[in-house]
């Protein structure tokens, strides 16, 4: 459900100014809240006896920036399901507002296309931002390759999760980090069988996954792992416990694409994430 290297890095130059948004200056300090220690899965402390953040950064890819979700192959991060403002989606940010949090900044530093190797430089801005909660979601694009052989090496894709999350819990700012695992990439496709059109345009988006679905879901499933064992062994980390990975997301969840999440997909997302994170008991 990410942008594929043909579509996505074709965007990136394109796209990368609206990829960079900051949110609006609003109050100062947070109000105090106490998220369970790791809760969904994480085995890094979960932010357990934090308060609520006043900044938030998103990091990822064309999901991230909610691709599709209002024009064509634009980016429209409003509808984001961490950091968006639409008030159908109910975004993370939007449902710690609710919690009265007092949001003075928010970063969507998610590029469509990105991949692990894009995330360190991600973090950075998350960290030059000092932000308080970053959420990340990356990994599809990391297998859906041109080719099921050219997919990232899991010890690859590992080495830049480690550094990501590592640069993170460095910061002075102390974040709270939210990792959500990557869509089952196998069912995006089999909801789509007798779909030709849709298949079509999955297939042009995440090549790999037109010539072996098994193999591609076998990458995924490494890279969750990987996930997991990364964030457990990071400081004020939640892993999502499987949350997106095991959520079935319909046709209906989809974009015109078949293959982004619509605007009521991105719902979809912020509400499983959000359950499986930091700040709900």
């Amino acid at each position: 459900m990410h942008a594929g290297k043909k579509v996505g890095r074709a965007l990136v130059a394109l796209l990368a100014g609206a990829a960079l948004a900051a949110g609006s200056i609003a109050g100062a300090s947070a109000a105090a809240a106490a998220p369970p220690p790791g809760k969904g899965g994480g085995g890094g402390g979960g932010g357990g006896g934090t308060s609520l953040p006043n900044s938030v950064a998103a990091l990822g890819d064309s999901i991230t920036q909610a691709s599709m979700t209002c024009f064509t192959l634009y980016t429209c991060p409003v509808n984001s399901w961490s950091t968006g403002s639409d008030s159908l989606v109910q975004s993370h940010v939007t449902r710690l507002k609710a919690l009265g949090a007092k949001i003075r900044s928010t970063g969507n530093y998610a590029v469509p296309g990105a991949e692990s190797a894009d995330l360190p430089g991600q973090a950075s801005r998350a960290v030059s931002q000092g932000a308080k909660y970053v959420t990340v979601l990356i990994g599809a694009n990391d297998a859906c390759a041109d080719s099921v052989g050219s997919m990232t090496p899991v010890a690859s894709f590992r080495s830049s999760i480690d550094a990501s999350l590592s640069s993170l819990a460095r910061s002075s700012s102390s974040p709270v980090i939210f990792v959500a695992s990557i869509p089952n990439l196998q069912r995006l496709w089999d909801i789509n069988v007798g779909h030709p059109s849709s298949l079509s345009s999955i297939a042009s988006r995440c090549p790999a996954l037109a010539q072996d679905q098994a193999a591609v879901q076998a990458q995924v499933d490494a890279y969750n792992a990987e996930l997991a064992a990364a964030c457990s062994a990071t400081a004020r980390c939640m892993w999502d416990g499987g949350a997106v990975a095991n959520t079935d997301f319909t046709r209906a969840d989809l974009a015109s694409d078949s293959f982004h999440p619509s605007r009521s997909g991105q719902a979809k997302l912020a509400s499983v994430t959000w359950e499986a994170g930091p700040w709900t008991p």
